[in-house]
């Protein structure tokens, strides 16, 4: 009999109580940290999977995995389902795990109490687990073949060619297409111009020089009486802003020192290749030139900046469903040429995926997202966003080899830590 009281004596406890558990179960095993793809090719058998947040990619190693720990995740999210459906032990949400772990180190996951432990504890395994005789029973069987038609996920990479309706092998499929399909129209929103034609915009008073349009669409500004006019706008100020997404943000992209008012010297060749992409505003659509926009209301915005010669469009959703909660975040552009706009790129990159963002690069585009954390969570990863588009607006520039890519990095991480931390548990 396993004394369950005296095992924490013998195996000293890591962490516990931390995050949620998505499937019951004991694990034991070397743990094993994945950052990358790279990683999941190279996932030891029997191990236990711990990376920063959840992933549906982890599916091609669920057959490996002993169990599955994670910083970041939510219990109704892609990997929760896998999880539950290869019967993995697995907890996520725990805000520490990454930082506690080490690949190769022999641990053991309750995903009953939901305590890590040091060590291999086999004894435990046995501990109270036997089969419930309803898996033996006719209705079971049966789920789980309807099951079958229902939770598989095929559709993993929304980039890949075969992510389709004509792809789709599951309910799980559909409704992973309809969810990247219907994020995708949020974020064009405004080159789309949904709103209703009649609602009015506010031009938004800064302490910082940026242009910026704001519509309300539901209660997004508090009282706006008395305005003033600019512009043929009515002029507001940060303080009558309601919207969650968009006062962190706000207060990122406006906090102290954040916003460089050093004038830029750009060189001859980074002059031409600014000319080379000079355009008129009569001849191209909104996605290519834009104005700087903010459609708002009480928990979502949709901010479109143009600032100089690169784009930056962040859409956000923060409420009280966690489940609901998420943030887009799409960049490009510059003014330099296409080496220093790549550096540029890479730290965007680079300090996104840090901070427990999925992120995508190509070339001097980037997109990033985030879901399913708590609001005040979701409002720290904006205000993060906000400081992220005020420091790197003419970082292009400054890059003049890829060395400079770590140390504005380092930069920008120590202005983060002045202020109260964007990433914890």
């Amino acid at each position: 009999m396993c004394d369950i009281a005296s095992l924490s004596d013998r195996h000293p406890v890591i962490f516990s109580g931390r995050g949620i558990i998505v499937q019951n179960g004991i694990a034991t095993g070397k743990a094993f940290i994945v950052r990358n793809d790279k990683d999941l090719n190279r996932f030891p058998n029997g191990s236990i999977l711990v990376a920063k947040k959840t992933s549906p990619r982890y599916a091609k190693v669920a057959c490996k995995a002993s169990g599955i720990i994670t910083d970041v995740g939510s219990a109704t999210g892609h990997m929760a389902t896998i999880a539950r459906e290869f019967r993995i032990p697995t907890v996520v949400n725990t805000h520490m795990a990454t930082a506690l772990l080490t690949t190769g180190q022999e641990i053991t996951l309750d995903a009953q109490e939901n305590i890590v432990y040091e060590g291999r504890i086999q004894a435990l395994c046995y501990y109270g687990f036997m089969e419930e005789a309803f898996e033996e029973t006719y209705e079971y069987r049966l789920l789980r073949r309807i099951l079958k038609k229902i939770t598989p996920l095929n559709l993993v990479d929304p980039h890949a060619r075969n992510f389709t309706p004509q792809a789709c092998r599951s309910f799980h499929d559909i409704t992973r297409f309809i969810h990247e399909k219907a994020v995708e129209e949020l974020a064009n929103l405004n080159y789309q111009h949904r709103w209703h034609d009649e609602t009015a915009s506010r031009k938004l008073a800064l302490d910082i020089p940026l242009d910026l349009v704001v519509i309300d669409i539901n209660n997004g500004l508090g009282e706006t009486e008395n305005e003033s006019e600019t512009d043929g706008h009515a002029r507001v100020t940060r303080d009558q802003i309601r919207s969650v997404p968009m006062k962190a943000f706000l207060d990122g992209l406006c906090a102290p020192g954040v916003w460089s008012r050093e004038p830029m010297s750009v060189d001859f060749s980074s002059f031409m290749s600014s000319l080379t992409r000079t355009f008129s505003s009569h001849v191209v659509n909104p996605q290519q030139v834009g104005q700087n926009l903010a459609v708002i209301s009480e928990n979502y915005a949709n901010i479109n900046l143009r600032l100089g010669y690169h784009f930056n469009l962040i859409d956000a959703y923060i409420g009280e469903q966690i489940n609901d909660n998420y943030a887009y975040f799409r960049f490009m552009g510059g003014v330099t040429d296409p080496q220093r706009r790549s550096r540029r790129a890479r730290l965007i990159y680079e300090t996104l995926a840090q901070y427990d963002f999925n992120v995508d690069l190509r070339g001097d585009l980037v997109i990033g997202r985030i879901k399913k954390l708590d609001a005040r969570w979701m409002a720290k990863k904006m205000v993060l966003l906000g400081r992220l588009v005020g420091f790197t607006r003419q970082l292009d520039v400054k890059m003049t080899s890829d060395a400079q890519v770590g140390a504005f990095a380092r930069e920008f991480k120590k202005q983060l830590k002045m202020d109260q931390p964007i990433k914890g548990g």
